[in-house]
């Protein structure tokens, strides 16, 4: 599906390029058609993600599994890197469409493809950005500190249940 949305996205977008990061990428970089390889580029498992975070525009999640929220989203999310990703799980939560990122019904190709064409389009998008006041909010839902007490309070709160 990644490989696909991405064909069909630089039929309109031809400057698009595909950084795939994390285990399992070079199998994906096997599987893409030779027309495709000089656009994408795996990095395998990563451990700079920051740096790879600030030299991309644009971050992708065709996840389509229940993940309540992947780490490669919150990571983007949280450099101000825009998103266009699936409505699995707490995606939805985290992004506000065409604030932040673009949202497509998970599994629905046509509707991935569209998120992605809107986004490189998108006036904000195009350039890595993001809208500054749903940024600043994000930064403050993500922080370590709020999730930090978060995390506490509901361990408390099982604790409490338990007794």
């Amino acid at each position: 599906t990644l490989l696909a949305a991405f064909a069909s996205a630089r039929v309109r977008c031809p400057r698009l390029r595909l950084v795939l990061a994390g285990a399992g990428t070079h199998e994906l970089l096997a599987r893409t058609p030779p027309e495709l390889r000089n656009a994408v580029l795996a990095l395998g498992p990563c451990d700079d993600v920051e740096r790879v975070l600030w030299s991309i525009d644009l971050a992708v999640s065709s996840s389509s599994y229940g993940e309540s929220f992947p780490n490669a989203v919150a990571e983007a999310l949280a450099a101000g890197v825009p998103v266009v990703a699936s409505t699995v799980g707490g995606i939805p939560d985290y992004i506000s469409h065409e604030k932040n990122g673009m949202l497509f019904p998970s599994g629905d190709l046509e509707a991935f493809i569209r998120a992605w064409r809107a986004a490189c389009r998108h006036p904000l998008f195009g350039k890595g950005l993001v809208d500054e006041e749903t940024l600043k909010r994000q930064r403050e839902y993500l922080s370590p500190e709020l999730m930090a007490k978060k995390f506490f309070a509901a361990y408390e709160s099982a604790l409490a249940i338990g007794r």
